[in-house]
């Protein structure tokens, strides 16, 4: 029904994609993260929430849905490998500092540096470097 008379409150109730940004909007003014308990917004503890949540964020595109969010939240929940894949090795270093470029090597580059240029990193980073090369 939703679909033979063009109806985008239909299709927000019935789950499928709204066509019309006038649908997305009035959809955005009626849900609420707040969970007040006089509110009239679509809340947390309703059901099917999370699958309204899940609708709507498939008619966002990703930079609509990264947007106000800090780098730290961008991030967060990705492994340390997720964070790293598709950048080339350079740029995986770039921004850090010495330490912090010898503390990102897998252990068997940091296995062939010499105690000699051990001794000039900080003591901390000295510490990790030999726990992590097993000494």
């Amino acid at each position: 029904m939703a679909e033979r008379d063009d109806d985008d409150v239909l299709r927000c109730f019935a789950g499928l994609p709204l066509h019309t940004v006038e649908a997305r909007r009035w959809v955005g003014q009626h849900w609420s993260t707040e969970g007040k308990p006089m509110s009239t917004h679509a809340t947390p503890d309703l059901y099917g929430y999370d699958e309204f949540i899940d609708r709507l964020n498939q008619e966002l595109t990703p930079a609509q849905r990264l947007r106000g969010l800090t780098p730290a939240q961008r991030l967060e929940g990705l492994a340390p490998a997720e964070r790293l894949a598709g950048l080339a090795p350079a740029e995986r270093l770039e921004g850090l500092s010495v330490g912090e470029a010898i503390l990102a090597l897998p252990v068997e580059a940091l296995r062939g540096l010499t105690d000699a240029f051990l001794a000039t990193l900080p003591d901390e980073v000295q510490a990790t470097v030999r726990a992590r090369r097993g000494h």
